[in-house]
């Protein structure tokens, strides 16, 4: 883990992507990015050439990177939850994980 997880409420944050049509979940994956170690502008600008397809993998990373904080594994039907809510619902899960492990970090 490259820098503290920043705790985030998870009302906030949907409350954020939502009035801002998605275009906030960018500013999140650079967040997240910095967190785990990744180069964010990297992240951000390949999730816009990919037309998206780069932010679900990163996803399904962050994802099974946060559950491995906590020291869970990713259940397979997370896999799936998240690739049928084309990845609007990921953002509030990793970040519960990463909530979690601050919260016990602390």
């Amino acid at each position: 883990m490259a820098t503290k997880p920043v705790r985030e409420n998870l009302i906030v944050l949907t409350a954020l992507i939502v009035a801002s049509i998605g275009t906030y979940s960018f500013v999140w994956i650079a967040r997240a990015s910095r967190t785990f170690g990744d180069d964010p502008v990297t992240n951000v600008v390949l999730s816009i050439v990919t037309g998206g397809g780069w932010l679900l993998f990163l996803y399904l990373r962050y994802l099974s990177k946060a559950e491995q904080l906590n020291g869970r594994e990713v259940p397979w039907y997370y896999v799936i939850f998240v690739l049928l809510s084309v990845g609007f619902l990921a953002p509030l899960m990793i970040q519960l994980d990463l909530n979690e492990y601050a919260e016990n970090a602390a």
